[in-house]
Formats: C-alpha cells, sequence, structure tokens
C-alpha cells in the first residue's frame, strides 16, 4: 500500500490479468502450421482473433488454414477480410492464388496487380501476374459475343482503337482525358473502355466522337470479347492493358515515369510501352503516341 493509499484508508485492488497476446498466437501458429500441424494452427488463429477480431495476421493465418484443407471459398473470404483490415502485398497475394483456383481470373488478377504495385521489387509477385495472364489468355473470347460487338460497333473502315485513361487513384496512374483528347482527331474510331468516368469526363465525352459501349461490359468475358474486335488498345496501367497483352491484342500501356527506359513488356510480345521522361508529362506521352497512331493510320 503506498502513502497515499494509506492516507485514504484503501487497499490496492487485484492487478488485472493481461489478455492472451493476438501477435504472439498467431506466431505460435505459423510455427503449428508450417510444420503441419493444420489444427493447433487453427486453435491459435482461433484465440487470436477472439482477442483480437480484427486481427489482419490471424485472419490471413485462418486463410492459409482453410487453403491446406481445400476450402477454397472460406479461404477466399478469410483473405478478403485480412485485406480490409490491411492491403498487404501476403494478403493480396494468398487472395489472388485462391482466386486463380476458383477460375476466377479476372478477380485474381486484380489482386495480384495490387500487390505487385505495392511491393514492386518482389518477382514472384509478377510471375503470378504473369501467370493468370495465360489463363485468361487461354479463355478464348466467345464467337457470339465477339460477333455481337462487331454489330454494335459497326463497320471498320477505320482504325479502332480502345482507351483506358483512369486506374486506380492510389497508384497515380491516369492520364487527363483532356490530354488523351488530344487523338481525338485523327482519322480513327475511338472506343472507351473506361469504367465509370467522372463527371468531367462523361462531358468531355458527349461532346467527341468516342463510341462508348461500356454498359455492356459486365465481366472480363465481355471486355475480352470487344477487345477482339479493335485493332489496338490504348491504357494506361490497369487489368484491362493486362488482359489485352494476354489475349495476344496489340497494347500500347501508358506509363508514369521511372527509371527503367524499356518499351517493351517481358510478359506480353504485343504491349509497347509508352513512358513519361524525366519530365513527367503525360502530354508529352500523348505527343509520342499521336505520332506512332498516325503512322498506324496511315499504313491500314
Amino acid at each position: 500500500m503506498n502513502r497515499r493509499e494509506r492516507r485514504a484508508g484503501k487497499t490496492p485492488g487485484p492487478s488485472k490479468a493481461a489478455g492472451p497476446d493476438p501477435s504472439a498466437l498467431y506466431q505460435a501458429g505459423i510455427v503449428h502450421l508450417r510444420a503441419g500441424r493444420v489444427l493447433d494452427a487453427q486453435v491459435c488463429a482461433q484465440q487470436a482473433l477472439i482477442a483480437d477480431p480484427a486481427h489482419a495476421d490471424s485472419l490471413h493465418l485462418m486463410s492459409l488454414i482453410t487453403i491446406e484443407s481445400q476450402h477454397f471459398d472460406l479461404a477466399a473470404e478469410w483473405a478478403r477480410r485480412a485485406v480490409t483490415q490491411e492491403a498487404k502485398p501476403e494478403y493480396l497475394f494468398t487472395l489472388g492464388s485462391v482466386l486463380r483456383q476458383q477460375k476466377q481470373f479476372e478477380e485474381a488478377l486484380e489482386a495480384f496487380e495490387q500487390a505487385a504495385r505495392l511491393k514492386p521489387q518482389a518477382v514472384e509477385l509478377w510471375h503470378a501476374v504473369a501467370n493468370v495472364m495465360v489463363d485468361l489468355k487461354n479463355v478464348a473470347p466467345d464467337a457470339t459475343r465477339v460477333q455481337a460487338w462487331e454489330a454494335r460497333l459497326g463497320s471498320h473502315d477505320r482504325l479502332r482503337v480502345g482507351l483506358v485513361w483512369s486506374g486506380n487513384p492510389d497508384h497515380d496512374c491516369s492520364v487527363p482525358l483532356g490530354i488523351l483528347s488530344e487523338l481525338f482527331d485523327l482519322d480513327a474510331a475511338f472506343v472507351s473502355l473506361q469504367k465509370d468516368p467522372s463527371a468531367d469526363d462523361r462531358a468531355l465525352l458527349s461532346r467527341s466522337e468516342v463510341i462508348d459501349l461500356t454498359d455492356g461490359l459486365t465481366d472480363f468475358t465481355e471486355t475480352s470479347a470487344l477487345m477482339s474486335c479493335l485493332d489496338v488498345v490504348i491504357s494506361v496501367d490497369t487489368g484491362v492493358a493486362h488482359l489485352a497483352g494476354a489475349l495476344g491484342r496489340p497494347v500500347w500501356t501508358l506509363l508514369p515515369y521511372t527509371a527503367l527506359d524499356r518499351d517493351d513488356s517481358p510478359w506480353y510480345p504485343t504491349m509497347r510501352l509508352f513512358r513519361q521522361d524525366a519530365r513527367r508529362s503525360y502530354a508529352e506521352v500523348i505527343a509520342r503516341v499521336r505520332g506512332e497512331l498516325s503512322a498506324l493510320i496511315a499504313a491500314r
């Protein structure tokens, strides 16, 4: 009893026992899982989540455990919950792997892409992106869908150019539509593949001759069918660019500045890279694209 408590005539109460440490339980669970003791790992993960239902590592551990038991629907749900708490590359990799196992290739691609952008030095993440692209390439566009898109596009008397200008706002990979519109006076049929454009972009599109059929792009099979009707796709670094590359469609990808100077893709032979230079100007990038596109139009 300290002096203040003696003066107040109080006795100290019992100290409150600390609860279980979710991080320690998670670490123990990982050790069990690596040793093949799946049930012991599950007990640790469950105890950790009782202590802290939002413990991201333990949510991810539950995903790994359910993968071991081949309960892939549950594994995907646990991985999504982990990603919701914190979008770590390893959580996204697990989510992508499970989705790929379930043949949900487009969603798997999104997860792998996000992981690779968060940890660009991790070669295995880019390999995962490439592998799921192989899966997508093996899913050939349905001939009936292709014919339906051909009918909606009309006469193919000009070069058809697909456009995507806006990507994930967290990754600084968008090109202002006002800059991209410098291409619109060329003798080509421009087709928007951009989902959910901003109000300003919709207003600009309404004043242009860009064909907007995105209401029919309900899933990646429709997107791949439409892209099969196009001569070239010009896109920022999004799933659409990777899908076009996987389908073997000519695709020109617009990229922000990095120290890399290659203009081809190690994964997609039909992809060309148009990257900002040290000035970090997309106006300069679009000027280069305009020159190349003009040459392609002239060669028809």
